[in-house]
Formats: structure tokens, sequence, C-alpha cells
């Protein structure tokens, strides 16, 4: 949307949002999607589901019937293995410690107002809060070994910020 504007439009702000968006794209994004697949990925019953939400039957069959090629694949190209997975853990804590540390009396990362700093934080730490604004189909019961590290996010100030930002910036969810 053109309003309000996601980049500030003083030059200082603006740069600060784009090195804050380029921070949380790159140092939480991939390592918070391996913290969780390397849990979610041995439970095809709940992954499975994401992965044919809104395919023609013949894509959800396939997609069910190749799942284990598809498992091994996910795991060899984003490298999930059980090390790699528990540094992206403490990257995504990382992230959130640094998400909190960034947020300004205003309640944003740049300013006074929601910026494409916010935008990209708030979405890649959704798995946190698994808003139900999310347009997405979501996994309904998160097994306790990824429970762990999302509701030890949750419960953090970071935690609480990302679920008010999806409360005042996302339209809820068409159905």
């Amino acid at each position: 949307w053109p309003e309000p504007p996601l980049y500030p439009a003083d030059p200082q702000q603006r740069a600060r949002a784009l090195e804050l968006e380029e921070y949380f794209d790159e140092e939480l994004g991939p390592h918070i999607r391996r913290a969780v697949y390397h849990v979610l990925l041995d439970h095809p019953e709940l992954v499975v589901p994401l992965f044919v939400n809104g395919q023609p039957a013949l894509a959800r069959a396939f997609i069910q019937a190749a799942f284990p090629v598809l498992k091994t694949a996910m795991r060899r190209a984003l490298t999930i293995t059980p090390q790699a997975a528990a540094d992206s853990q403490a990257k995504a804590i990382a992230a959130m410690d640094r998400l909190e540390a960034e947020l300004g009396p205003s309640g944003y990362l740049v300013g006074d107002a929601f910026s494409i700093a916010d935008l990209t934080a708030a979405a890649l730490f959704y798995p946190v809060v698994l808003p139900p604004s999310f347009p997405y189909p979501q996994v309904a019961e998160v097994p306790e070994a990824a429970r762990q590290l999302l509701d030890g996010l949750r419960s953090r100030p970071g935690g609480q910020w990302v679920a008010t930002m999806y409360e005042r910036h996302r339209q809820p969810a068409r159905t």
C-alpha cells in the first residue's frame, strides 16, 4: 500500500529501516525456518497439509506420496541437521534480542510509524505468535521440540510486540 508508506521519507530513517529489514531477512528468516522445519519434517501429518492447501486433488496426492523424497530434499537444500538447527535456534533468539533492543519509544523499530523493518520482523517471527490474521494455513499442534523455542520467544516482550503488530497492521484473513 502506498499509505501509510513503508519506507520512511527521512533519508536516515529510511537507511535504518532498510538495514533492519536486511538483518531480519538474512539473520532471522532462514534460521527460524530451519529450526522449525527440523522438527516439523518428522511430522508429515502436520507439515503435508501446509504444502497441499489449496492445491488440486492430483497435486495433493502427488505431494503426499512424494513427501519422503521432498523431506530429504528440504533437509539437504535448507541444511537441516541437528547442529544447524541448534545454531539456527540461537540465531532466532539473537534476532529477538536485537528486535527488543531496537524498539523505540513509539513501539516501532524506526521512527514513529510502521515501516518495512517492522513488517519484515513481524512477518518472519509469525510462527512465534501464530496470529489469527495470518492468511496462510498454520500447524494446528506444534510438536514439543518446536514449542519450547516458540513459547520461549512468545513470552518475551518481542513476542508480544509481534502479536501487537499483527493486531494493528494486518487485516483479518479472507475466507
